[in-house]
């Protein structure tokens, strides 16, 4: 990772959001985005002759998205072996998350409106969660993906703003950032910091983020491979 005052630059894919509720933020020039162009195309086409069973996950980003659960879910997944796709609800895939962190997405969400995924993760943030729902296309993709029976998952302030505002909740018991939660229908559960509900998972904030990802592998993968993906982080072991 190459960090300066005004840039960074990271090899991993690019990815962003938002916390708390609609405060102004500002863009600063910081950028997350491959170092250099030839291994992003080298990572793409390693990843284009994956098996055909490869899991595959979008993770949807607009301006204000809570940037650490954006990253840490897509990290999460990725080291579980999933083809994440991180795409822009916004008219661009240049997106500045809720602390001014520019992530440069991989496609528009458009560009992903005619593929399956065996997961559809959103993140959190404001305003980001407003701006996941208000994109019509991301809206049909998570309804399809729910009445479907495959897995979806929010985090932070997107089960509420977006969720339950939609109706894709159905009923499901949820949580969600503590500032949003009194909001979600379901109360049994708001405490909890991941809840897993069918094919539905929620979890609160960028604290949960990483038990939230590591639930997504084990859904995923099976709990062996959670395992893995979590010792390497450190992660304490009741977390798993």
């Amino acid at each position: 990772m190459l960090l300066t005052a005004t840039r960074r630059t990271l090899s991993l894919g690019t990815v962003s959001s938002v916390h708390g509720r609609c405060s102004a933020f500002t863009a600063s020039r910081v950028l997350i985005q491959p170092l250099r162009p030839q291994k992003r195309t080298l990572s793409l086409m390693a990843a284009a002759s994956q098996p055909d069973d490869v899991k595959r996950v979008l993770v949807p980003i607009g301006n204000g998205t809570e940037e650490m659960e954006a990253v840490i879910v897509v990290d999460v997944l990725r080291r579980a072996g999933a083809l994440v796709t991180v795409a822009s609800v916004e008219n661009s895939t240049d997106v500045v998350c809720s602390r001014g962190v520019r992530i440069i997405t991989d496609k528009m969400v458009e560009e992903c409106a005619s593929s399956s995924y065996d997961l559809i993760a959103c993140p959190g943030g404001m305003p980001g969660a407003e701006r996941l729902r208000d994109s019509a296309v991301l809206e049909r993709m998570v309804r399809t993906q729910k009445d479907s029976g495959r897995l979806y998952a929010a985090i932070c302030a997107t089960p509420y703003v977006f969720f339950e505002k939609k109706g894709l909740l159905d009923g499901k018991s949820a949580t969600a950032h503590p500032a949003f939660s009194d909001g979600l229908n379901d109360q049994s559960k708001v405490l909890d910091r991941v809840v897993v509900d069918g094919n539905l998972t929620t979890s609160r904030g960028p604290g949960t983020a990483f038990e939230f990802a590591l639930s997504l592998v084990k859904q995923l993968y099976g709990e062996e491979k959670a395992k893995q993906v979590a010792g390497p982080l450190v992660m304490h072991p009741h977390n798993m």
